[in-house]
């Protein structure tokens, strides 16, 4: 009889602890590439966080900057949660911000709400605008944030976006 509900708690305590780790990764910054990096306000709400990065250059995409984040370099584009966005007009804006960067030895973080939709689909945009194919940007982000869920709109763009940047 008491198994059953020993059951459940195991299933709950599981489940508690997904959702801790899922938290937990929530508030980490994660390097796609070396010196470009994803996450979101929660990674970037500590000064100190950011410092031991060594982030140097910021995109938000949103309304909102944290306040560590706003004390770097910093980009801010709109960008839809719902994949209404154009990606080739977003990394269009974007690249050149994170090329200068990237070229001058800084590193950038390109963040959203969590981290998982929209900083995630600029990276992919921006990699796939780079020449990487859209399967390995996706692979890449997923090994470095393995929360990523790009909107499904996002991920239909990838592949048109290859086709427009090799033209």
């Amino acid at each position: 009889m008491n198994e059953p509900h020993a059951r459940r708690q195991d299933g709950e305590g599981k489940r508690l602890d997904r959702a801790r780790q899922r938290a937990r990764r929530l508030d980490e910054l994660s390097e796609v590439e070396p010196g470009l990096f994803v996450g979101g306000y929660a990674a970037a709400e500590g000064t100190e966080r950011l410092r031991a990065a060594g982030i140097t250059h910021v995109v938000a995409l949103g309304d909102a900057v944290p306040e560590a984040a706003a004390q770097v370099r910093g980009l801010r584009l709109p960008m839809s949660d719902e994949g209404e966005s154009d990606l080739w007009e977003v990394v269009a804006n974007a690249a050149p911000f994170i090329d200068g960067a990237r070229a001058a030895g800084g590193r950038v973080l390109v963040l959203c709400n969590q981290g998982v939709n929209r900083s995630p689909a600029l990276i992919a945009a921006y990699l796939v605008a780079s020449g990487v194919a859209p399967q390995r940007a996706l692979e890449l982000l997923s090994q470095a944030r393995p929360i990523v869920n790009l909107h499904g709109r996002y991920l239909a763009q990838l592949t048109a976006l290859r086709h427009r940047a090799r033209r």
